[in-house]
């Protein structure tokens, strides 16, 4: 979100106010060159050499599993909304 946040020149602590629709639009002036920069970037952050180990390797990418946590008083789905929705999403909203 912070790298919206940069593209967009809005302040970090408001980088949930927006859309998914405004994180799209950003994309497209800023082109390919960002979105390899930043798949890189991602990869790097997700899958560092592991320390300690008397061989590399890399480290196990537990920011990758999929996961819901459920929350009695939050009924959003999405931090950033979709469309008018944050929540009751289904596969035709994408």
């Amino acid at each position: 979100m912070e790298d919206f946040c940069q593209l967009s020149s809005r302040l970090t602590k408001d980088k949930y106010k927006g859309s998914y629709e405004e994180c799209g639009k950003l994309l497209v002036p800023a082109g390919v060159l960002f979105y390899y920069r930043e798949l890189g970037y991602t990869f790097e952050k997700l899958f560092p050499p592991c320390t300690g180990c008397r061989h590399y390797q890399l480290t196990p990418a537990y920011e990758l599993l999929p996961a819901t946590f459920v929350l009695s008083d939050d009924k959003e789905e999405t931090v950033l909304s979709l469309g008018v929705e944050h929540s009751r999403l289904n596969r035709l909203d994408f």
